[in-house]
């Protein structure tokens, strides 16, 4: 079988996301079945990859179609980049069968942002894309039910989860503090931002009095951020700041700037509990990173992690309400005082049930199947 994934992504940056989610994606299912001809198509010109790849990869440029034609099938990473139009059309004049990984790009949410200009994509490109795609994927049933094209066929691979080398911890650095961290991309309108500060003007007593410190880590529109001298176009970064200001409870609430590999690690795990509000995720890695090194998460309903975080007892969901987002955090800073090595065993042992699924065989199993069924 013959499966070229197609994306715009950079193998060698350390940034996570699809950067991360793609390639070993490709390796969960190359290790499931070596027979496989895996192929990564990135749409851009050919950049130095400063680390060994065990597939093949091609770029757009030269006679790049030939990689299309070989194909049994496609899959489109994502769905906001104009190039695919080309490839589309070139799918659609030789009947080759393609699916759309959504990595949140489908939702209600996600079309809201740049609203006039994704209506026009939609109306232009996306309906066509998704209408004659062979199925949609997504990495949860909350993020299929979230999506804007509820009624396509779809199926269900979850994001797969690399095995952590890092030790996890389960006892309390201090039982008087809790240190709280949000790591992600700094962005007021997916992470909900504007939100969860106005959750934390509403208990700003509370977190003084409970002796609460909350970190912020991250990048903005570049990934390389001087916390000293920030530029002016990091627009996100400057309002976060602002807003952290505006609380005025001194050093219990700052932004640290990005972190990135066995720093990222140490942080998460030197952390109580990790805060992630969003109005719209695909399973995000961060808090799979979190839940490795026992770290329990305080989650909005936006993550399509909540029902999970819940079931296991790995932390609290809230929905992206300031009233709601304030009580829960309040209640997580409680209860982890009260249990904090019960919540920090249950996010380990979450961690474990999600890293335990073979990737490769589901989405394999599930590629065959809807060729089949074409």
């Amino acid at each position: 079988m013959n499966i070229l994934h197609v994306s715009d992504i950079d193998v060698s940056s350390c940034g996570g996301g699809m950067n991360t989610v793609i390639p070993e994606l490709i390796m969960r299912q190359l290790l499931y079945d070596s027979t496989l001809n895996e192929t990564l198509f990135i749409t851009r010109k050919k950049y130095k990859i400063a680390k060994q790849i065990p597939y093949f990869i091609c770029f757009m440029e030269g006679n790049f179609l030939k990689y299309l034609q070989k194909s049994d099938l496609l899959v489109f990473h994502s769905v906001y980049n104009l190039k695919f139009i080309l490839l589309y059309f070139f799918c659609k004049k030789n009947k080759l069968p393609y699916l759309i990984v959504s990595h949140g790009g489908l939702s209600k949410v996600a079309l809201k942002k740049g609203m006039i200009k994704k209506k026009l994509f939609k109306f232009l490109f996306l309906n066509r894309f998704v209408k004659d795609a062979t199925a949609l994927c997504f990495t949860s049933l909350e993020e299929q039910l979230s999506s804007v094209y509820t009624d396509k066929k779809y199926i269900i691979v979850p994001n797969p989860i690399q095995i952590s080398n890092y030790s996890y911890r389960l006892d309390v650095n201090n039982n008087d503090e809790v240190k709280m961290i949000f790591l992600s991309k700094i962005d007021f309108y997916y992470k909900g931002l504007d939100v969860l500060f106005d959750a934390l003007n509403i208990i700003k007593e509370d977190i003084v009095n409970e002796n609460v410190f909350l970190s912020f880590y991250g990048y903005g529109k570049n990934k390389e951020v001087d916390v000293e001298n920030i530029n002016s176009t990091e627009k996100d970064i400057l309002k976060l700041i602002l807003r952290i200001k505006e609380l005025n409870i001194g050093e219990r609430i700052k932004y640290c700037g990005p972190v990135f590999g066995h720093q990222k690690m140490e942080v998460l795990k030197n952390s109580d509990i990790y805060v992630l509000t969003s109005r719209s995720e695909a399973m995000p890695l961060s808090i799979s990173e979190a839940l490795s090194v026992g770290t329990p998460c305080l989650v909005t309903h936006g993550t399509n992690m909540s029902n999970l975080i819940e079931q296991y007892k790995a932390g609290w969901s809230s929905s992206l309400n300031k009233e709601d987002l304030a009580f829960n955090i309040l209640k997580a800073i409680k209860e982890y005082k009260d249990s904090p090595v019960t919540f920090r065993k249950s996010a380990r042992v979450l961690y474990e049930y999600n890293s335990s699924i073979d990737v490769g065989k589901v989405s394999i199993d599930q590629y065959k199947t809807i060729l089949e069924e074409k």
